[in-house]
């Protein structure tokens, strides 16, 4: 890791808060076990899942980090350049003069539109925006899930079935030829998922069930 620090954003505690305590310092401890050590919990952890949450945005966040160190190193280079080029520009003619001036403007423009890019993604993703990210096919489809479809979806269906059926999608072969959105897919997917588990036992939609990914066919 490049920093000696690094940031939990409020998002993460959805997806965490119904872990028990014990798991809740197991998370905890997983989390500074990777950012002095870079070392991952086990597959069969039962904070696995919620540990890709942190371990993808952190390295969103560190991948941004370095991008914003490169761009502060060029433009401190290009301002050392101005510097040095507008001292040699007052031995110059005057058209010369003004050549260099606009060549400055231009400069000025650079780096403020650096600095623009840099700002934007500043917003912290959600964590099932970043749970999406690991999921090759399905971030392939056109329209992503915004910070509000993931907080209607989490709230509506709730987090183990919302990734249950996200897994469903990733297996299902051209899935991003097939459907446009995330969103609606992935809801209209959990809307039958619902009314199948309604027809077979009028509770079952309730059962707190351990989380397991299935394929596409078991829909």
């Amino acid at each position: 890791m490049g920093k000696e620090s690094f940031l939990l954003y409020k998002t993460f505690y959805e997806p965490v808060k119904s872990l028990s305590l014990e798991d809740k310092g197991a998370l905890f401890e997983a989390i500074y076990n990777y950012q002095l050590s870079a070392t991952e919990p086990p597959v069969s952890s039962p904070v696995y899942m919620a540990f890709l949450f942190f371990k993808n945005q952190f390295r969103l966040d560190e991948m941004k980090y370095k991008d914003t160190c490169n761009a502060n190193k060029t433009n401190a280079k290009k301002r050392w350049n101005i510097k040095n080029a507008g001292a040699s520009a007052r031995k110059r003619k005057d058209a010369d003069n003004a050549h260099n001036d606009n060549d400055k403007e231009n400069e000025k423009g650079n780096d403020k539109e650096n600095e623009n890019e840099i700002g934007k993604d500043k917003e912290p993703l959600h964590p099932l925006q970043v749970f999406v990210k690991t999921l090759r096919e399905v971030s392939r489809i056109k329209t992503q899930l915004t910070l509000a479809d993931c907080e209607k979806l989490i709230t509506q269906y709730g987090q183990e079935l919302v990734q249950d059926i996200l897994l469903a999608m990733e297996n299902t072969k051209g899935i991003a030829g097939k459907y446009t959105s995330v969103y609606l897919t992935l809801n209209n997917w959990a809307q039958r998922r619902k009314l199948t588990a309604r027809g077979t036992d009028p509770g079952a939609a309730n059962i707190n069930r351990p989380y397991k990914p299935i394929t596409a066919d078991q829909l």
